[in-house]
């Protein structure tokens, strides 16, 4: 089980859809609070405060699981659209154990995205917060909750790509369902 579970994180590695979205998401992530702090103050926001911090994370997780989601379509749909599928089914003929393989491999790319989220919005936002002259209290406000709640919303989202996937068997159709 091991071998299939490293096999899939290699293959997530290796391929640049993965890697672009994770990109992109983290760029993203790091773009935010700097808007946010340019939009503060004006209109419906409120001037920068300590509790800014959290909005700041909270922002770009639904992008992130966006993100991850896609990344678990492809990855378990992909299989049936360049029918590599069957390759995998020679080297393990046991179905479930690479559905398995593949859910787990999901679960630590996600978390490991929300990690890496939450410590971009964290230092982005913290230095945001702390040069518009506010104090950057991370441990208040909510943030510790909102900081572990991401990794773990990452990772369903990204289980729940991998299951949709695997049920499609077409990442078009996957696609599709997931914008409607």
């Amino acid at each position: 089980m091991i071998s299939l579970i490293s096999a899939e994180l290699l293959k997530i590695r290796t391929t640049r859809l993965p890697a672009v979205t994770i990109a992109v998401v983290l760029g993203i992530a790091a773009a935010l609070p700097v808007l946010y702090a340019a939009a503060s103050g004006s209109g419906d926001l409120e001037p920068l405060n300590p509790a800014s911090l959290t909005d700041m994370l909270a922002a770009p997780s639904q992008l992130a699981g966006g993100g991850v989601l896609l990344i678990g379509l492809f990855l378990a749909g992909g299989e049936f659209r360049h029918r590599t599928i069957y390759t995998t089914q020679l080297a393990e003929p046991r179905p479930h154990r690479v559905l398995t393989a593949k859910l787990a491999a999901m679960t630590v790319t996600g978390l490991t995205v929300g990690v890496a989220l939450d410590l971009v919005t964290l230092g982005v936002g913290g230095a945001v917060i702390a040069y518009n002259g506010a104090a950057v209290e991370p441990f208040s406000h909510g943030f510790p909750r909102v900081a572990l709640l991401v990794p773990l919303v990452l990772a369903v989202h990204g289980m729940l790509g991998v299951a949709l996937g695997a049920l499609l068997r077409s990442t078009t159709a996957a696609v599709g369902v997931i914008l409607m």
